[in-house]
């Protein structure tokens, strides 16, 4: 999952976050209007994270609860989704920072921002226990109940395309393949440059000899 954080979404995918204060709806995807929509007050998971079901009867209506669903289960896994979306990509952090930190700002009226949103998203040095020092997830054992909106996300990226040489710098999803591809491209830009002197190099030559021939000839 890791191959979906948010600089990726937003750069690559041209994905709109668009930031709510439904805990349903977190990591739905929208992708007729490419928004996918994030819980801005996970401070109402820390506090509501316990095995209380009864405080959230269903994820949707038209969800198939897995066996040992749970509020607590499904709270866990919105505060552990953070990580991967934002907290452990340098770009993704600097991301919320600059872009979606604002955004998450104006759901709550006032302008209250949710302090431990900061912490998930990577902005303070703070981590709790359970997150901490986790750079790789799986989808099916770490998120069970939000596999169904990863995997969308993921499919969704998957036949993205990056559609110019800036998105395709950007385009981190497969590092090896990245670190592989843009040696490649310098080095075959400059054997371009280094022919092209050498042409422009020969080509001055020739006009000087051409001159020198011809004076030559005045002077003979």
């Amino acid at each position: 999952v890791s191959s979906i954080n948010a600089r990726a979404l937003c750069g690559i995918g041209g994905i709109s976050i668009e930031w709510v204060a439904a805990v349903g709806c977190y990591l739905h995807f929208d992708e007729h209007t490419a928004t996918l929509y994030l819980f801005a007050l996970p401070s109402f998971c820390a506090l509501h994270s316990a095995e209380t079901a009864a405080l959230f009867p269903q994820y949707h209506e038209d969800y198939e609860r897995p066996p040992g669903f749970s509020a607590g289960a499904y709270f866990r896994e919105i505060e552990r989704s953070f990580s991967f979306l934002f907290a452990n990509a340098r770009r993704a952090r600097a991301h919320y920072r600059d872009s979606e930190r604002a955004k998450a700002k104006r759901v709550v009226r006032g302008g209250v921002r949710d302090p431990y949103l900061d912490e998930l998203c990577g902005l303070s040095g703070r981590i709790r226990a359970g997150s901490a020092g986790r750079k790789l997830f799986s989808k099916s054992t770490d998120f069970p109940i939000l596999s169904g909106r990863i995997s969308a996300l993921q499919n969704y990226m998957k036949a993205r395309n990056p559609r110019n040489l800036k998105e395709l710098f950007r385009d981190r999803r497969d590092t090896i393949s990245w670190y592989n591809y843009w040696p490649a491209i310098l080095l075959a830009l400059l054997a371009f440059i280094m022919t092209f002197i050498s042409t422009i190099t020969g080509i001055v030559q020739m006009v000087y000899s051409i001159k020198a021939y011809n004076a030559q000839q005045a002077e003979g």
